[in-house]
């Protein structure tokens, strides 16, 4: 048994009818290359021989009696492969826009919690003859960079067995724990977590006394915008891509961080796709995660920072978006990078639960002004092409998820010299959301210098 850390559970905690904890990493595939025949059976032999590289794909979620403490993993006596494997085929005329749809309606539904939380859906019937492998994935899992390990470590040719595929292999005898078995390690482990608050508790106070000469927090200071709703269940997704050398160059140019660059794109790109400009700046969360070499869990945290919508000059407003995050981090570094993930041990799982509910079902995002206006991340993945099965990956696109009050997510994937954006908002949007994606390219003629 494995309990979860309380950052972890608290996704799970956080998931209500609409809103879905699930991140996406889109994979498109090129394989022109393989000989004939079942391309499914083929990627499920592939993807079985690897799994024993990721222990958390065959281990479920149970929740501990009475929410005494944060949910544990167990390896999941009942896993089968093909519980977790769709096909799905992309209509006519099998373009991005087509693909993109159907990623939309895949995200439009929860993880099955009587499972591992992760399904993995391969799309063909694409007009180039690329097949796409959308992985749907419980963000209690894992973050941006813990998944980019992971993708790393299950594209590695030496792992593949020549033999027969291991489907066959005779599943290790397990059971699930008893409930009385739950609740006495989560007794015994209550234990370490009382020790550790009043340490907490006094590193917490003393870095709120230093910031008092910083700048206030800028949180439910956001304009409301067409995204900041409750949210339906249905999703949009779009998705494109940027060279990644050609933005780096422009950084150096705008003296700013390629993280502020990408801030300015999305900030530029909204001008045009809302349909009135917002009486304040809007506000974005930006995701921090911690390199490192985890396989699993989220060593995160969030800044908020202004998109600096009130300088009409997209250079200058991209400097100043880039003097606001400078402005935000040093805020941010004297509480301490690991101060929200000390904190989410203490969430009382069972009344925020509820209570996450409650505000989804009672529409409560429409009463208040939103915390932040969207999330905008930007992860490091792979800098080579990689080999699956035998088939060059030749894209690569992630997303997080959106919340209600916050609908919509902008995720920025590196891969193989491109920078991917994936976007994911509500399904009640009065233009698509593709119009947001191309805004990007538009964005970035904008700060180009003349």
């Amino acid at each position: 048994m494995k309990r979860l850390a309380g950052i972890d559970a608290n996704f799970l905690y956080s998931e209500t009818s609409t809103a879905f904890m699930h991140t996406l990493k889109i994979a498109v595939l090129d394989v022109a290359g393989l000989p004939p025949g079942d391309l499914f059976a083929r990627f499920a032999h592939v993807l079985d021989a690897r799994l024993h590289l990721l222990p958390g794909f065959r281990q479920r979620v149970l929740f501990v009696p009475w929410g005494l403490h944060h949910p544990i993993l167990v390896d999941d006596p009942e896993f089968r492969l093909e519980r977790h494997l769709q096909q799905r085929q992309v209509p006519a005329p099998g373009d991005r826009q087509a693909r993109d749809a159907v990623i939309a309606e895949i995200s439009a539904s929860p993880l099955p919690r009587d499972r591992p939380l992760w399904e993995i859906s391969l799309l063909e019937g694409m007009a180039d003859g690329s097949v796409v492998c959308v992985t749907k994935l419980h963000h209690s899992l894992g973050d941006g960079l813990a998944c980019a390990r992971m993708l790393q470590r299950v594209v590695n040719e030496q792992d593949l067995p020549r033999s027969e595929s291991p489907v066959s292999r005779p599943a290790k005898a397990v059971s699930l724990p008893a409930a009385s078995q739950l609740i006495r390690a989560a007794l015994r482990d209550q234990g370490g977590r009382a020790r550790r608050f009043l340490p907490l508790l006094s590193r917490t106070f003393r870095a709120l006394l230093d910031r008092r000469h910083l700048s206030p927090s800028l949180a439910f200071k956001a304009p409301r915008t067409l995204f900041n709703r409750s949210l339906p269940a249905s999703r949009s997704f779009a998705s494109t891509r940027l060279p990644l050398a050609g933005l780096k160059a422009l950084a150096r140019q705008l003296r700013v961080t390629l993280n502020s660059l990408v801030l300015g794109l999305v900030s530029v790109a909204l001008d045009n796709f809302l349909d009135t400009a917002p009486a304040q700046p809007l506000l974005a969360s930006v995701p921090l995660g911690v390199a490192d070499e985890r396989l699993s869990g989220n060593h995160v945290s969030n800044l908020i920072t202004s998109l600096c919508n009130d300088q009409p000059d997209p250079q200058a407003r991209v400097r100043a978006i880039h003097r606001t995050m400078q402005q935000v981090r040093a805020a941010h570094e004297i509480v301490g990078a690991g101060a929200m993930r000390a904190w989410a041990e203490y969430t009382p799982g069972l009344p925020f639960s509820h209570a996450m509910q409650l505000y989804s079902r009672w529409r409560m995002a429409d009463r208040h002004r939103p915390a932040v206006n969207l999330i905008v991340s930007n992860v490091r993945g792979p800098a080579e092409q990689l080999i699956v099965g035998g088939a060059r990956l030749t894209g690569l696109t992630s997303v997080g998820p959106i919340l209600d009050g916050i609908g919509l997510n902008i995720t920025a994937w590196s891969y193989a010299g491109q920078l991917s954006f994936g976007l994911l908002s509500h399904g009640e949007l009065p233009r698509p959301l593709d119009q947001l994606a191309c805004g990007l390219h538009n964005a970035l003629q904008a700060l180009r210098p003349d």
